[in-house]
């Protein structure tokens, strides 16, 4: 489907997301910062299709990451999703437009695909691959 570049600093949360985004058929890198989304984007912007972003992130936070992404010529047209566990406050507000959607967490699977495929404007996915759980639970004694 996409490439997806996921800025998160929570490690669980991170590690959720991930898991939601490859099993909607997503490639994700994942920063674990605003500062290392940045870094992805400078060096591997021409490959991402879409941001995620958290908005509030030690060293650089999400609506800095929007409002630096916005001037970088080549990428100033990446769709973004910036999310939050609070509502969506005055700064993030100011920078919500067709290439950017805001998404309250946690997110669904269901929100989390339907943004994704408004901002890419492509239809969301049914066909959705989980991970596949170990069940041999056998132990040998």
């Amino acid at each position: 489907m996409a490439v997806v570049l996921l800025a998160e600093d929570e490690p669980a949360l991170g590690s959720l997301q991930r898991t939601l985004l490859e099993a909607l058929g997503h490639q994700v890198h994942l920063a674990t910062d605003g500062l290392a989304a940045r870094r992805v984007l400078e060096e591997a912007g021409d490959k991402i299709e879409i941001l995620i972003t958290d908005a509030c992130m030690p060293g650089c936070s999400g609506p800095e990451l929007v409002r630096w992404l916005r001037q970088q010529e080549g990428l100033a047209k990446l769709p973004v999703v910036i999310t939050s566990g609070t509502q969506a406050d005055a700064e993030i507000a100011a920078l919500l437009d067709r290439r950017t959607s805001f998404g309250a967490k946690p997110l669904s699977f269901e929100s989390l695909a339907s943004l994704i495929s408004q901002l890419l404007n492509r239809p969301p996915t049914d066909a959705v691959q989980w991970p596949k759980a170990k069940t041999d639970h056998r132990v040998e004694v």
